[in-house]
């Protein structure tokens, strides 16, 4: 081979002097955005960030946060809007009805509104 057609296994200056610094630079800023996430507690387990707030608030307790009996109350209001007879607007004549109800009205509806078929196909 001539010397012109061989080529070397030495880096490009590019490489060496520009890449190489951007390379180091991004992976220092990476870790160090990582140990700032790490020590501010934000990639914590959830129990931990629990623990972390029951220490800081001794007078904090998760269990109060979301009370049962709002939940039962709120279970109970919305089976007695689905399940229950009421007017939305009676000057209309608007009224809430039961699901299972209004499905069994809409089927007969339907099947009184269904015209019988004819014996021609239509043209």
């Amino acid at each position: 081979m001539s010397p012109e057609t061989q080529t070397t296994d030495k880096p490009s200056v590019l490489t060496v002097r520009i890449v190489t610094p951007v390379v180091i630079v991004f992976f220092c800023i990476l870790t160090a955005i990582i140990g700032l996430l790490f020590f501010s507690g934000a990639l914590s387990s959830p129990d931990q960030r629990v623990a972390q707030i029951r220490a800081n608030n001794p007078t904090f307790n998760l269990e109060d946060t979301a009370p049962k009996a709002d939940a039962a109350a709120l279970t109970a209001t919305q089976e007695a809007l689905l399940q229950g007879y009421a007017w939305v607007d009676q000057a209309s004549g608007v009224a809430r009805i039961p699901i299972d109800r209004a499905m069994q009205l809409v089927v007969a509806q339907a099947a009184q509104s269904t015209p019988e078929p004819t014996a021609e196909p239509p043209s």
